[in-house]
């Protein structure tokens, strides 16, 4: 295509995007449209031009009436009944119009003898006002449609709107809890003196910078959100006792993949929340993320002291909520999410399609 196929299209759009050259658009067509059809069967195309276009303004009168204030002020705001007996009576006052404005230019202009229109009868009003009809119908689809379609676009607009602030919300509150642990993990060795502390105040930086700027994206990257926790892991393991067993492992191909940062975060995060470390019995978390087909598994298991209320805390807990919340916005229809606890354990598994 050259340029000035390019720049041709161009214009044309622009002037189909401009309301009063659709319009003069459409009255041209019905004029030309109405001289083929019926100088075709008069075979005589420059009188029935001249009378299509001397008979304009009742049509003009009638489709404005209509467009500008009947469908506006009645049928948008669901006034329908009125809306229709007004358009009855603007259809046969045109349509009389109509038939005067005929009277007058086939014998004024064309010369030609007519029967005075006193002299009504009933086919002739009818054919009047269906003559006025056939141009009201194709501007009042137009312009329903147009209406309907804006109305679809305004309400998927106040959807996503809502949608995209409900989840500023959700990861909003991911970030006050999230700081909130990393800094208790870090007092407690401040407390004991830890020569790990430092260490700490570095992860934790690394962790901020996280959260806070590459975080502020709708999608990251699969192995940035999984660098990030495995940051996390290694920040929490400093809290745990010594003989504490933790594996995390991922397998599969998680290159090209892209997730909504911090989403499984809140999962990882309440193993090392609810872990048993008050009591003598081994504490252990295992995690384990693969990525087949674009599906992510993440299955994520602790131990826990024998306690009836551990289990419904852990399971309702706010970041699970959050996350399952955000799932429901971001993936409807294509993830899995499960927690079950038998006492001595809890298991989360969440199967996640990817983009």
């Amino acid at each position: 295509m050259s340029i000035y196929d390019i720049t041709g299209s161009k214009r044309v759009n622009d002037l189909l995007n401009l309301r009063w050259f659709r319009h003069l658009l459409y009255w041209c067509v019905t004029i030309g449209f109405f001289t083929l059809f019926w100088g075709s069967e008069k075979n005589s195309y420059g009188v029935v031009f001249l009378n299509e276009l001397l008979m304009l303004p009742p049509k003009l009168l009638a489709v404005y009436t209509l467009l500008l204030v009947l469908v506006p002020q009645f049928l948008f705001k669901k006034r329908v009944l009125l809306f229709t007996i007004l358009t009855l009576a603007v259809m046969v006052v045109c349509g009389i119009i109509l038939l005067f404005d005929q009277y007058l230019v086939t014998k004024y202009v064309l010369n030609l003898y007519v029967e005075s229109p006193v002299y009504l009868n009933r086919f002739k009003a009818l054919s009047a006002m269906v003559d006025i009809n056939t141009v009201l119908i194709i501007p009042l689809v137009i312009k329903i449609v147009e209406h309907g379609y804006r109305n679809l676009q305004r309400s998927e607009l106040l959807e996503k709107e809502k949608l995209e602030t409900e989840l500023k919300f959700l990861k909003a509150q991911i970030h006050p809890h999230f700081f909130f642990n990393t800094l208790n993990n870090l007092y407690s060795l401040v407390l004991r003196k830890s020569d790990k502390a430092p260490d700490v105040v570095l992860m934790l930086s690394e962790l901020m910078r996280y959260v806070l700027y590459d975080s502020n994206v709708p999608k990251v990257s699969l192995e940035k959100e999984l660098k990030h926790i495995g940051n996390y892991i290694n920040l929490e393991k400093l809290r745990l006792p010594q003989n504490a067993e933790i594996r995390f492992e991922v397998t599969g191909n998680t290159l090209a993949m892209a997730i909504e940062p911090m989403l499984l975060t809140p999962i990882i995060e309440n193993c090392f929340k609810h872990v048993n470390t008050t009591s003598d019995s081994k504490c252990w978390i295992h995690i384990s993320i693969n990525v087949e087909h674009s599906q992510l598994l993440l299955i994520a298991e602790n131990s826990m002291d024998e306690q009836p209320d551990t289990a419904e805390e852990q399971r309702q807990g706010v970041g699970l909520r959050n996350v399952e919340r955000r799932l429901e916005l971001l993936y409807p229809n294509r993830y899995e999410l499960k927690a079950i606890s038998d006492g001595f354990s809890y298991l989360c598994k969440l199967k996640l399609q990817l983009s």
